[in-house]
């Protein structure tokens, strides 16, 4: 039998991927699980159902994202380190658009992108960015927002999260996707 708190990670995931879970997806839940939502109260906004603020506070919530074309151990320890703060980790992955904007061209689409990141153990849920940045960030509320080594932190409206950028202290170019691909000559 899962422990409340898998459950609670269990229930989040659905609710922020959905907007909050749809009343097709509630119908389906234990009676334990249904105890721990309201109707579209719990968050304050979308409809569906939404963990109460009790079960919501069981989570701290931790949010990290990246383009991840090339995985590689400096991704492996961002997460990793990411996953350390909280007891969900939550990852946006840069969409297409987003990733050739920043990174040039890419070796991976999105969907290739997103399953290798959620197979990853420290990952809970993996989703990929929405054409409004902010929109995820308003769906998670997360407790601690964190940009890796080699991520310059963005001004975010972030609620009440801590920032925390990651420091490394071997030489960050060396776990870069694009010093990799140049090696490769790609």
């Amino acid at each position: 039998m899962p422990s409340e708190l898998e459950i609670v990670k269990k229930l989040f995931a659905i609710q922020v991927a959905g907007n909050g879970i749809p009343e097709k997806d509630y119908a389906l839940l234990t009676e334990q699980e249904r105890k721990l939502l309201a109707r579209g109260t719990a968050s304050g906004e979308g409809a569906g159902y939404f963990l109460l603020p009790a079960a919501r506070k069981k989570l701290t919530v931790v949010m990290t994202g990246g383009v991840f074309d090339l995985l590689h151990a400096g991704h492996v320890f961002t997460l990793t380190e990411a996953a350390k703060l909280g007891n969900f980790l939550f990852v946006v992955v840069a969409t297409d658009e987003t990733a050739k904007k920043s990174k040039g061209k890419l070796l991976h689409p999105l969907e290739y992108r997103l399953y290798v990141v959620k197979s990853l153990k420290p990952v809970d849920l993996a989703m990929g960015g929405l054409a409004r940045k902010e929109e995820l960030l308003e769906r998670a509320k997360p407790d601690v927002v964190v940009f890796g080594y080699d991520q310059n932190p963005k001004i975010v409206q972030t609620g009440n999260a801590k920032i925390v950028k990651l420091e490394l202290d071997k030489a960050p170019g060396i776990l870069k996707s694009s010093k990799i691909i140049s090696s490769l000559g790609y």
